[in-house]
């Protein structure tokens, strides 16, 4: 058959998905690989060799009953913030700094003061400074790293994994993105903020672009993950930023909504948007193409898995997620007034918990299930008006993540919105981004030549009966009257 396959890793924050793909973008084999971080206060970190652990595994689960001299090229997408600290050889000198990690708030302290909020915006397109923001914890790693000349090299996740698979010291634009040291217009290091932080350019790896081949594997690599040196690497992506790639994204209009963990939306801009009210972050895309207006929730399907875990704990009535959608689907919309709200962690603006009010004795476990289902559609409404507020208009959705897998869910999302919403044939739209990239790279399909047909798949359409103009309204009136009391 010749080589045909690729391999993708999605390293996330509390997982590694990994899969083998064909050259028309189809997937043949899926693994999950969930691992635990360290955490102690505002510190979270990993030992590197977690990740490489993960995608050995992954790769010997995928490839399982699949001739493994099929496979051309290995692509990665990561968690865009973590930081791995090296020496010049590429060896860690410490765990990584997860992007969750928020030690460095002195360092944003002072950052602040040398780089005002509006430049750093227009600069990074990240909406603000603070503690989780790599710039200012590689302000922090260097001064935690006296006895390195010239401080520690400083690897984001992607980059560590793709020095173990080729041995080369290399960081991808789209990836570095999100650090506040890549000038987003220019896609070059921005020297301004490096100065304040201390740093030069000799403490980061040399910039390359998503979809650039990066070399073959190295025997020690090659052998771990039971493939031949043969392989090449191509450079990935950001998550964000291959999702949107994955998502068919190309044009503003159309934007994606990923029910992962998180929701997410993605819309794309025209190059040189920026927010005034700095709360949208702007990325750069994997490939030439519009710039990306990001907004988040932070919880979207944590909720179903919360609640899962919760009607499941005396392990006598276990619940899958297709029970709870069946739950959910057997009350009426509006929930018989029961209204969730979804901040489970804070919310988007750091306000608020999560709620559920309007119990009463008749509710079940299918209201539970419904109004969370609801209040992440509602949620998605008001990132999308906060959007077209900053004069990005979303005509129509393309949904991934767990959650797309649900009809019920993308229903009443399209409902809640008033826009088609079209699930994503493969949930992992990010996987789906990087494969992209890996047959692009490897020559197993043009520059941007995409097979699967992603306009053609019809949409699931709004009613258009207005069935959750009252229930929105409750939501909002609810989210409305309960910040004072949560400040």
């Amino acid at each position: 058959m010749g080589r045909d396959l690729v391999l993708t890793f999605d390293v996330g924050t509390t997982a590694i998905k990994t899969v083998v793909w064909d050259a028309a973008v189809v997937p043949l084999a899926v693994h999950r690989r969930e691992y635990a971080l360290a955490t102690d206060g505002h510190r979270i970190e990993a030992d590197p060799r977690l990740y490489v652990d993960g995608l050995v595994a992954g790769a010997h689960s995928v490839l399982d009953g699949i001739d493994a001299g099929r496979v051309a090229a290995v692509c990665l997408t990561t968690q865009g913030e973590t930081l791995v600290p090296v020496d010049r050889r590429g060896e860690p000198l410490g765990p990584a700094i997860v992007w969750l990690d928020s030690r460095a708030g002195r360092e944003a302290d002072l950052l602040r003061t040398q780089l005002p909020g509006e430049e750093f915006h227009l600069r990074t397109g990240l909406p603000g400074l603070d503690a989780t923001v790599p710039l200012a914890k590689a302000m922090h790693l260097r001064a935690s790293h006296p006895d390195v000349p010239g401080g520690p090299l400083l690897l984001l996740l992607e980059d560590f994994l793709v020095h173990w698979l080729t041995g080369r010291l290399v960081g991808n634009r789209s990836l570095h993105t999100s650090t506040g040291w890549l000038e987003i217009a220019t896609g070059g290091y921005w020297t301004q903020a490096l100065d304040a932080a201390g740093l030069t350019t000799a403490n980061l790896p040399e910039l390359v672009d998503s979809g650039e081949p990066l070399g073959r594997l190295l025997p020690a690599a090659a052998e771990a993950l039971g493939l031949d040196t043969s392989v090449l690497v191509v450079a990935g992506a950001m998550d964000q930023a291959a999702g949107a790639l994955g998502a068919g994204l190309s044009e503003p209009g159309i934007a994606g909504v990923s029910f992962g963990t998180a929701l997410v939306v993605t819309a794309p801009v025209e190059p040189g948007f920026r927010d005034p009210a700095r709360r949208v972050t702007v990325y750069r895309p994997a490939v030439a193409g519009p710039s990306l207006a990001v907004l988040f929730e932070p919880t979207s399907g944590a909720l179903l898995r919360w609640l899962r875990d919760l009607l499941s704990a005396d392990g006598r009535s276990a619940l899958g997620y297709a029970r709870l959608d069946a739950l959910a689907g057997a009350v009426p919309p509006g929930s018989d007034g029961v209204v969730a709200l979804p901040s489970f962690e804070g919310g988007a603006d750091g306000g608020g918990r999560g709620a559920f009010l309007g119990l009463g004795l008749h509710s079940g476990r299918g209201h539970l299930a419904r109004s969370l289902l609801e209040a992440t559609a509602f949620a998605l409404a008001d990132l999308l008006d906060s959007l077209a507020a900053q004069g990005v208009p979303v005509t129509g959705l393309r949904s991934s993540g767990g959650g797309s897998a649900s009809r019920l869910w993308q229903s009443i999302a399209a409902d809640a919105c008033g826009l088609p919403v079209t699930p994503l044939p493969f949930a992992e739209a990010a996987s789906a981004g990087a494969a992209l990239l890996a047959c692009w790279g490897a020559g197993l399909l043009g520059y941007g030549e995409d097979p699967r047909g992603l306009p053609e798949i019809t949409p699931i359409l709004p009613s258009g009966d207005g069935r959750y103009l009252a229930p929105l309204a409750r939501y909002r009136a609810a989210r409305t009257a309960l910040e004072p009391f949560w400040a």
